[in-house]
């Protein structure tokens, strides 16, 4: 399937490999020449349009996923009988599978956007996140991420908010090791205007306080924001 989409792709570029195209091969970004190969595909392909819908939601997780998480997500409304079997279906040209954990194939997950309407798609975006927090084992870092891109993509912004604080205290606590990410999250763009002004008030004073390591222009940069907000907040 993948390669199939591949020589589509080049056959609409007249199969002519110029340094843009192979950089698109190389970093999985295509243009719609690809996109469009990939829906005409997937409908040849996929005949069953409730598989086709499973396969859109799948491309909504961000890391591998299993067969609890494929039921779930088939569980949101409208639900899709029989995720299992659909999911077999997809294997291997959709999904790969190893030690019985599946990812969604690269090439799509990059040139594909997920097709289904605005309820499904927040929906299961929020299903995502819930099902971070019942892990047993403690949240790291990538979790924390993860969570905070499904929240925002379900448009709960002050769930979003809320975990993003609770990583700041685990910062604070060096409860995380080996940070990457987290510490430059926000730092020098705006919080989203959806969170309550509140929460963002509350954010830039606790990034103030527990970042230590932060530029001056970063600092500068949290703190005229944070007296943005409170005179956003006196004036409403």
């Amino acid at each position: 399937v993948l390669v199939r989409a591949l020589c589509t792709y080049l056959s609409s570029c007249n199969w002519v490999i110029d340094e843009k195209v192979f950089g698109q091969m190389l970093n999985y970004s295509f243009d719609h020449k690809l996109s469009r190969s990939l829906a005409e595909l997937m409908q040849r392909m996929i005949p069953d349009s409730d598989t086709r819908s499973l396969l859109n939601r799948l491309m909504l997780v961000k890391t591998v996923f299993s067969e609890d998480d494929v039921k779930a997500l088939a569980s949101v409304s409208p639900q899709i009988a029989e995720p299992r079997s659909k999911l077999m279906s997809l294997t291997p040209g959709w999904v790969t599978e190893e030690s019985g954990l599946y990812k969604v194939t690269p090439l799509y997950d990059k040139a594909w956007t997920p097709d289904m309407d605005n309820e499904c798609y927040r929906s299961c975006n929020w299903l995502l996140a819930s099902r971070i927090m019942i892990k047993t084992e403690p949240l790291n870092e990538l979790d924390v991420l993860h969570y905070i891109l499904y929240a925002q993509n379900a448009e709960r912004y002050d769930e979003a908010g809320l975990m993003y604080m609770r990583a700041l205290e685990k910062i604070r606590k060096e409860d995380f090791p080996k940070l990457t990410i987290l510490p430059s999250m926000w730092v020098d763009v705006p919080l989203p205007i959806q969170m309550t002004e509140n929460l963002r008030i509350a954010i830039r004073v606790q990034q103030l306080t527990i970042l230590k390591d932060l530029s001056s222009n970063k600092r500068n940069y949290i703190l005229n924001d944070l007296c943005r907000i409170i005179e956003g907040a006196a004036e409403s």
